[in-house]
């Protein structure tokens, strides 16, 4: 009996002790807990896997469907799958001396179904370059989340001793929940790095940027 009350006792000590060594650790520590933590936070709210389409209507000249420029192969294929209408229009173009032309053009409209698709961004934290990356909404096709972090990278604060944040680059396994047409066949022929990324789910390593703030590690591109 008194040898059992002595190792209950030890147990509860070394539970108590790693507790306390638990609990000394620091949101700014370079860990597993902590990267997984913010790939979590940044995937919550910038995993959504979107097409660069994020003005509509999108009008195609018949002289882009006949050279196969992005949207004249692409958007034939949306129609298909009942994501957009198509009309025929007139749309004015201006050449680079200002003067104003009016072309016929396929006009394509997102449908009620399409509209499910068309996702509102959040803002980001800080100026981009990337239009495609700040337009506030865009047509999106899946949702990628953490499979888990495989490793990181520390960079070394600024070059020439520039006082600045630490930065790490974080690579990571990712899963994806792919829209119910983003799987079917044609759409992994006109959008190729979505296929990609589809196929690549749990397997394919992604690399993503971070930097030390005050309350812990944040993505740069948050």
């Amino acid at each position: 009996m008194k040898n059992s009350i002595v190792t209950s006792l030890t147990l509860i000590s070394t539970l108590a002790a790693l507790a306390a060594l638990s609990g000394c650790g620091s949101a700014q520590d370079l860990n597993q807990a902590n990267m997984s933590k913010a790939m979590q936070t940044y995937l919550a709210q910038r995993g959504e896997l979107c097409l660069a389409k994020s003005n509509w209507p999108i009008d195609v000249a018949a002289a882009e469907t006949g050279t196969g420029s992005r949207n004249g192969v692409q958007m034939p294929v949306l129609e298909k799958l009942g994501l957009v209408s198509a009309g025929d229009a007139v749309a004015e173009r201006k050449d680079d001396d200002g003067n104003v032309t009016k072309v016929p053009v396929r006009r394509y409209q997102l449908t009620a179904e399409g509209k499910k698709y068309y996702l509102a961004r959040p803002p980001h934290k800080h100026e981009v370059d990337n239009r495609y990356a700040a337009a506030p909404y865009d047509f999106c096709a899946a949702k990628i989340t953490l499979d888990k972090v495989v490793g990181w990278e520390k960079v070394a604060p600024q070059p020439t001793g520039a006082q600045g944040p630490a930065e790490a680059v974080v690579t990571y396994t990712y899963q994806v929940q792919p829209a119910p047409w983003s799987v079917d066949a044609n759409v992994g022929r006109v959008f190729p790095m979505l296929a990609n990324v589809l196929k690549g789910a749990g397997v394919m390593q992604l690399k993503e940027s971070f930097v030390l703030t005050p309350t812990g590690w944040e993505a740069k591109d948050l």
